[in-house]
């Protein structure tokens, strides 16, 4: 239209420039994304609706709002019934309806109902009456019980100790100041942590904490709430619960936990010890050595085993009183043999000059 495309929230029927919002369907024990919608809270309205009409089952419902309580806080026993298609303006019919009931829906926000009052009233009734937040001050972190005023509205300003005069002497800022923290690992991804301060140096103590944690120079208390991010075809706030557990664990940096500590024995307790064991060895030495014998003893009844031959021999060559070690003759020729064995013939005077030497085998052995 004109250039543009519009989504209808299948309950209220504005036109949405987003699909928003949707239905989960369980089938199957899977999850379905069906329709679009405003806002969650139109979901629960249409959700009601369907089971009042029996056209969905009490789980199905139960699951709707378990969902979206996960999704976005907001509270289990929320009155969603007031949300009816019937007070929109769009969708009056005052002829169709006894005024008693008309007047019951219409005390607090009247009957006809256009895109912002619809949107005022979801904000209003699906709220948290009491709220828990985190107050870092320059003494301490402690948690707060925050109330609600007219409307669903906080005044987070009156938590804080309030500043007189900044340090020029001007009068200090009458308006709270306010940023948003989201880039924390252990955040979920639809919270969003809003801190909410007294702005300059305004005549109050130095948070040295908060100014640590944030980066900044922050003088005074710091308020920490918690509010959601969700889809809706409006802009809105909703704050929820933010404990000092979850202070602990998106803001304090936990020190790698050390080693179990070796378990010691006190100055003492080391000194009865080793009385103990010094008493334990000796009895165990003493049963040890019952039938030990002195080295003389030992020494004494040795018997040692006869010498060898060889043993001998090393001994004598040691002292240099061996015999010489035999040498082997060269090998002769038969001329030097027969030279050798004529003169060993003419020693033993058995040949003559001249004579042919005959050897018999006596001589030869």
């Amino acid at each position: 239209m004109h250039g543009y495309t519009f989504y209808q929230c299948d309950w209220t029927g504005f036109p949405m420039r987003a699909t928003n919002c949707y239905m989960p369907v369980w089938t199957n024990d899977k999850m379905l994304k069906r329709g679009s919608y405003c806002n969650w809270e139109s979901v629960l309205a249409h959700a009601q609706h369907l089971y009042d009409n029996n056209e969905s089952s009490a789980p199905q419902l139960c699951h709707v709002q378990q969902y979206i309580h996960e999704l976005t806080g907001m509270p289990e026993q929320s009155d969603v019934v007031g949300f009816g298609f019937q007070h929109l303006e769009h969708f009056k019919d005052n002829e169709s309806k006894g005024k008693e009931e008309i007047d019951k829906t219409a005390v607090l926000f009247g009957n006809d109902w256009d895109m912002a009052m619809y949107h005022k009233v979801c904000c209003a009734v699906t709220t948290y009456n009491e709220l828990t937040a985190v107050k870092v001050t320059p003494t301490g972190v402690y948690e707060v019980l925050v109330s609600a005023k007219t409307g669903g509205k906080f005044r987070f300003d009156e938590y804080l100790e309030r500043p007189y005069i900044n340090g020029d002497g001007m009068a200090a800022e009458s308006k709270i100041q306010s940023f948003v923290c989201t880039h924390k690992p252990k955040m979920a991804k639809d919270r969003e942590v809003s801190v909410f301060y007294w702005p300059f140096k305004n005549g109050l103590p130095k948070n040295e904490t908060a100014s640590a944690l944030f980066k900044q120079q922050i003088y005074g208390d710091v308020l920490l709430v918690q509010q959601t991010k969700e889809a809706c075809f409006m802009q809105r706030e909703r704050y929820v619960h933010f404990t000092q557990q979850q202070f602990d664990e998106y803001f304090s940096k936990k020190k790698k936990r050390s080693a179990d500590p070796i378990p010691a024995l006190s100055e003492s307790e080391f000194k009865k010890a080793k009385a103990e064991m010094v008493s334990s060895l000796s009895v165990f030495e003493q049963r040890a050595s019952e039938t030990s014998a002195t080295p003389g003893e030992l020494v004494g009844g040795a018997m040692m085993p006869p010498s060898t031959g060889k043993e001998l021999m090393e001994v004598a060559q040691h002292l240099g009183l061996a015999p010489p070690q035999p040498t082997r003759q060269a090998t002769m020729g038969p001329e030097e043999w027969a030279a050798h064995s004529l003169s060993l013939a003419t020693q033993l005077g058995g040949v003559q000059s001249g004579e042919e030497p005959v050897f018999r085998s006596a001589m030869v052995a």
